[in-house]
């Protein structure tokens, strides 16, 4: 399947590959023989990936707009434009919410049927990767070089920790860790605050944020 560059990594539900562009499109393919079943333009690139529920794909662009597709004929659902900034972070869907961090340092969440704004939790400079979601908590880094836990219902900070280094990629939940990496190289040209620290993977607990390893 050829396109413009593709920088978004592609979501396999059944037989269908779904994948946004730098050509300002979203595609869904066909799994077995890549050819195309439907597309649906965007407002500008789209790096971020898709998440699937409920019939329904959530993808962003670097326009700053939010999309609920269906996954069938990708019809457009719902958009949201509330950030300043793009979208590279991958949305992560629980609980009925949509929930992505922006580049201008916010955490957004977003009904998944409605799209109704929900909540919107200021944490740092830029955020570039998706959250995680393990029981009722948020799990999130920022460029700044904070990490942390937001309560999914209200975004309150349940516990916040240094995370000695820039976030750049998303969280991984497994029995009761968090684990996250932080890159030395990130942010070089950034023109907000950027944390510093060798590139490194951390394994703290979910409940309360210490550190395992």
């Amino acid at each position: 399947f050829n396109s413009a560059p593709i920088e978004s990594s592609p979501l396999l539900h059944g037989n269908r590959l779904y994948v946004g562009t730098w050509d300002h499109n979203v595609y869904a393919i066909n799994a077995h023989n890549g050819r195309k079943i439907w597309s649906f333009q965007a407002d500008n690139q789209v790096n971020t990936s898709a998440a699937y529920w409920n019939g329904r794909i959530f993808i962003a662009s670097d326009g700053g707009t939010l999309y609920a597709l269906s996954a069938k004929s990708g019809k457009l659902l719902w958009s949201r434009s509330e950030p300043s900034e793009f979208w590279y972070a991958t949305p992560t869907v629980a609980y009925g919410r949509v929930y992505i961090g922006n580049t201008d340092g916010t955490m957004y969440v977003y009904g998944a049927k409605s799209g109704r704004l929900l909540w919107a939790r200021p944490l740092g400079s830029y955020i570039y990767g998706a959250a995680a979601v393990y029981r009722r908590k948020v799990f999130v880094g920022t460029y700044d070089g904070k990490f942390f836990a937001l309560d999914a219902a209200t975004g309150d900070t349940v516990w916040e920790i240094p995370a000695n280094g820039a976030v750049h990629a998303a969280p991984t939940v497994m029995d009761g860790l968090v684990y996250y990496a932080v890159c030395s190289s990130c942010g070089e040209e950034a023109q907000r605050t950027v944390a510093r620290g060798p590139d490194s993977t951390y394994a703290v607990r979910a409940r309360d944020g210490r550190r395992v390893w």
